[in-house]
């Protein structure tokens, strides 16, 4: 029979502990019911798509809860994910204030600052992080936003810094290259060497850079020197570098034309006006082959076709050895619709430089932009082309692209899967293998190219425009 316990069984140390814990209880102040419901629609909110609205409720909760200092961090991201970059300063700033923001908060902080506008400050907090946590994302993010504000000094700083703490890192040594180029170019030479020797997909460039380079510094002309190299980033489409390399020449020697006008074309490249700086070098030599030829780009770009023509055909006539000219005078002549007559310049070009592959690839460009005599012309120049280069990227690129339009798709794949493993970094090659692969039915595999393209492109606007253009059409623009 199952017996009472005595007031004697129960054990003493609850006799002692259930009052105090009954009178702590009831000792504490309730929550209000505002915070109460302040509460329950945060956690209702925690994984709805609307980050503002959490951000609003996490907000109402510390104007009851004050000393909830670790939730301004958590107010600040939501804040920035909801698209208020000011609230999301701000709330980032208190947690700092506190003492309670994290590395990642800082980064956030950054994103915040950059979306309101202020890359300066972006940049600081994003170095404040560098300090204690390095990392290639950072390094990446702060030298962008200083090379894009032609911050060059800081952007090598930089780049040396993110080189020196991973100098296995191609693109922190390939970077740091680039930028010494319009720095202290003959130190550029080691950096670019390591880059290449690191990555042979930047090999290319990296000899290029580095020819031009040597080239310029056995002449003593420093306003010669610095346009050879900005000549160099020009042709592998660093127009921003170039402008500066450019820039250079004129303020070390102001009486040379060649270096105004190679800034007025730079500074157009770059969507700004070069006319003045052009205008100035035809004031300083007009008979200068190089001022001449740039005033013809001028004029053609100025939709000014009868100029263009009667200048490049005054340096032909100069120079009657030189296929350059004849590469000009058939694209000054494709824009008046004679394509016949164009072609004859663009093979009159190979007639005088059989070697040269530069020339084989601008006629079958010509051939494939427009669709003509693809089998006869094309194919021939193409195949030429790739002969006398090696297997080079652009050449195999070429060869993809006549493939693509014989409608040999498999011979394209192949040539400009080569191109793009050849050169990952050419914008172009990644476009057309995209532009292939939308043409066999395999979206999935055309993604990935495309959105390379339109990220490499750089001041290749025609490329980047139409790789968006496929995004837009066939991704949502993603």
């Amino acid at each position: 029979m199952l017996q009472m316990k005595s007031e004697r069984d129960f054990p003493p140390y609850l006799i002692i502990i259930v009052p105090l814990v009954i009178g702590l209880v009831f000792s504490l102040e309730p929550r209000p019911i505002a915070l109460q419901k302040d509460l329950t629609a945060a956690l209702q909110t925690a994984a709805s798509p609307s980050a503002a609205m959490q951000a609003n409720h996490l907000q109402d909760i510390l104007t009851w809860e004050p000393w909830r200092t670790d939730l301004w961090e958590t107010v600040g991201q939501k804040s920035l994910d909801g698209g208020d970059p000011a609230a999301a300063i701000k709330a980032f700033q208190t947690a700092e204030w506190f003492d309670r923001l994290s590395p990642e908060g800082w980064i956030s902080l950054g994103d915040a600052f950059l979306a309101a506008g202020d890359w300066q400050k972006a940049v600081s907090a994003w170095q404040d992080v560098l300090t204690s946590t390095p990392g290639d994302d950072l390094f990446n993010r702060v030298l962008t936003q200083q090379w894009n504000h032609q911050d060059y000094p800081d952007a090598l700083q930089t780049a040396l810094s993110w080189w020196a703490n991973e100098p296995k890192n191609s693109q922190a040594a390939f970077k740091a290259g680039l930028l010494e180029c319009v720095e202290n170019p003959p130190e550029a030479l080691k950096y670019l060497a390591n880059a290449a020797g690191l990555d042979s997909k930047l090999s290319s460039q990296v000899d290029f850079l580095i020819k031009a380079v040597n080239g310029a510094y056995q002449q003593s002309h420093e306003g010669y020197r610095r346009v050879m190299v900005g000549r160099a980033l020009a042709n592998l489409g660093y127009w921003d570098l170039a402008q500066r390399s450019f820039a250079d020449a004129t303020t070390a020697s102001p009486d040379y034309a060649e270096g105004w006008a190679f800034l007025g074309e730079a500074l157009q490249q770059l969507n700004q006006d070069g006319t003045a700086e052009l205008k100035k070098a035809q004031s300083l030599d007009p008979t200068s082959i190089i001022v001449k030829a740039l005033t013809a780009l001028w004029d053609r770009r100025n939709n000014q076709i009868d100029a263009a023509f009667t200048e490049l055909k005054q340096i032909a006539q100069l120079q009657p050895d030189q296929a350059i000219w004849q590469i000009e005078l058939g694209n000054t002549t494709a824009l008046t619709g004679d394509l016949y007559a164009s072609l004859q310049y663009y093979q009159h070009a190979t007639e005088l430089e059989p070697a040269n592959p530069q020339t084989w690839m601008a006629l079958g460009n010509f051939s494939v932009v427009n669709f003509m005599q693809l089998r006869e012309v094309g194919l021939p120049a193409a195949r030429t082309a790739l002969n006398l280069t090696s297997t080079d990227s652009p050449a195999l690129d070429l060869m993809g692209r006549v493939m693509m339009d014989l409608e040999d798709m498999v011979s394209a794949e192949r040539f400009l899967q080569q191109a793009v493993d050849k050169d990952a970094s050419s914008a172009a090659a990644q476009l057309h293998l995209g532009q292939l692969y939308l043409q066999e039915n395999q979206p999935e595999k055309a993604y990935p190219h495309l959105k390379l393209a339109s990220q490499l492109a750089g001041s290749d606007g025609s490329t980047r425009t139409l790789a968006n253009r496929l995004l837009v059409r066939y991704f949502g623009g993603q």
